[in-house]
């Protein structure tokens, strides 16, 4: 099960070597929706390494079949819309650090 980080990348990397972190949302931050159909959305599952076959043995069959007809329940007129954001970090060394 997915648990949300306890703070955020830019934490991460104040606190390492590359600690000058900037953010440029004006530049690189974007919108993007795409429209996915449940069968995208269970062949792009199959290529990720939290749910490839191999993880589900003799059960991934019905793993797909569950998920599809769980995709076409929730879908809208066949169609599921991911809305996300990306963003940019620039992080770097500070000065004088090798």
């Amino acid at each position: 099960m997915y648990a949300r980080p306890d703070r955020r990348y830019e934490g991460d990397l104040a606190e390492s070597p590359f600690s000058q972190v900037t953010e440029h949302p004006s530049a690189v931050r974007r919108a993007v929706r795409r429209l996915w159909t449940p069968a995208t959305v269970v062949g792009y599952l199959r290529s990720t390494s939290f749910a490839r076959p191999a993880l589900f043995g003799d059960r991934h069959a019905r793993f797909e079949a569950e998920a599809q007809q769980l995709l076409e329940h929730h879908s809208e007129r066949g169609g599921l819309i991911e809305d996300a954001v990306f963003t940019v970090l620039l992080a770097r060394r500070t000065a004088g650090d090798a």
